[in-house]
């Protein structure tokens, strides 16, 4: 009543097995194993497939290596210009090539160094007013000279959770009182 001809789906080596029965000097191996099996040919028949197994598993490591790799890297890169695109998209000027982030910040005071310098409406003027000292200064730092929550906070002797708090809620005060003033 049953049929011996079931389908069995093959074991997970299968292919494994296949690949390595695909080069003739192990297809040659085996065929003398079996046609006169002993202690020496299974040896060097178990030795020739781990050897072959190594391999695969050590080519398999590197490529998914290289792919994690390489996907990171991207990930990286794709963060960094999103970051900084805004000194890829700069004019060139005031003696320094697009993308540099200067390493001092000379002039602080000066209104050309700050984002107070670049606001042209009142309301966004009277809003960076409300804003403490500090800050401005980590805005400034942030936006226009480029610096990482991770830089700003090294410079502060705080964290950089603590300098993306102090950025967020600093932002969200501007808009409060953009919306506020805007509306009256």
């Amino acid at each position: 009543m049953y049929s011996t001809c079931e389908y069995q789906t093959p074991p997970p080596y299968h292919k494994l097995w296949q690949s390595f029965l695909s080069q003739e000097e192990n297809k040659r191996l085996l065929y003398r194993y079996i046609r006169q099996p002993n202690k020496e040919r299974r040896k060097t028949l178990e030795q020739t497939f781990q050897q072959f197994i190594f391999e695969r598993r050590f080519i398999s490591y590197f490529a998914k290596t290289i792919h994690y790799t390489a996907v990171q890297f991207d990930k990286r890169e794709r963060r960094f210009l999103d970051r900084n695109q805004r000194y890829l998209d700069a004019p060139m000027g005031e003696g320094r090539p697009t993308g540099e982030i200067p390493a001092a910040m000379p002039e602080y005071d000066s209104n050309a160094y700050t984002l107070e310098g670049h606001m042209f409406s009142n309301f966004l003027s009277s809003a960076w007013e409300q804003l403490t000292e500090k800050q401005q200064h980590v805005l400034d730092l942030s936006f226009v000279y480029g610096y990482t929550d991770t830089e700003i906070g090294t410079m502060f002797n705080q964290s950089q959770q603590s300098i993306s708090r102090l950025k967020q809620r600093a932002l969200q005060h501007m808009r409060r009182w953009y919306d506020q003033k805007q509306y009256e």
